[in-house]
Order: structure tokens, then C-alpha cells, then sequence
């Protein structure tokens, strides 16, 4: 299959804020990892669950904190999923290791966090 129309559009969109990129350097750039990760990485779903995104429901874009194999920082991003707090879907989960988890509403800043709580 040929994947240079999407390489193409990848580069155009890279030469937005780097004019002199080439797909060549675009290539390099994602083969410069190799599939091996650092000690400390970033890891992100920005779809989970496709199914529910492409019919409109429940899905979530997931980032997390990995640090020697342990996830220390969780950010889980909820756009349809309705909270107490607010009367406008959307929210937004975030815990950190040995600090809890809180859930806000995505759009309503003013509002402080709330504790999340597990039983």
C-alpha cells in the first residue's frame, strides 16, 4: 500500500513550524527511537476507545508518566462523560502517585477538583 499521501501530509504539517523539514527528516525523526524507550517516557492513546468515539459515545485520550515501569502521573481526558459537578459533559481525571485522583470538568475551570474515591 502506498503511504506516501500520508507522509505527504505529515511533512506539510511538520513544515508548518519547520519550513525546512523533508520527508526524509520526518522519516529519521520517528525511526530515531527505534522502539526503545528511556527509563522515564510519555506514553498516549489519543483515541480509547474507537468504537465509542466514531459512534459518538464514551471515549477517553489517555496520557501517562511511566519512570522505571510505573505509571506516577495519569491524565485521562473524557469529553462525553457527564460529571456531578457539572451540567455540560466532559471530564478530565488526573492522579499522581501517593497523591490520590481528582476529576474537574473540562470546561468549567472555576470549578476546583474533586477527590476521586474507589471502595
Amino acid at each position: 500500500e502506498d503511504r506516501r499521501p500520508f507522509l505527504n501530509q505529515v511533512v506539510s504539517l511538520i513544515q508548518a513550524v519547520n519550513a525546512s523539514a523533508t520527508a526524509e527528516d520526518v522519516c529519521r525523526w520517528i525511526d530515531t527511537g527505534l522502539g526503545k524507550s528511556g527509563s522515564r517516557f510519555w506514553t498516549l492513546d489519543p483515541i480509547d476507545g474507537t468504537k465509542g468515539f466514531l459512534r459518538g459515545e464514551q471515549y477517553a485520550v489517555s496520557l501517562a508518566l511511566i519512570v522505571e515501569g510505573r505509571i506516577e502521573v495519569a491524565i485521562l481526558g473524557c469529553p462525553n462523560l457527564h460529571s456531578k459537578s457539572s451540567p455540560r459533559p466532559g471530564c478530565l481525571f488526573a492522579a499522581v502517585r501517593g497523591q490520590g485522583a481528582s476529576v474537574r470538568s473540562i470546561d468549567d475551570e472555576g470549578l476546583d477538583p474533586q477527590p476521586v474515591l474507589v471502595s
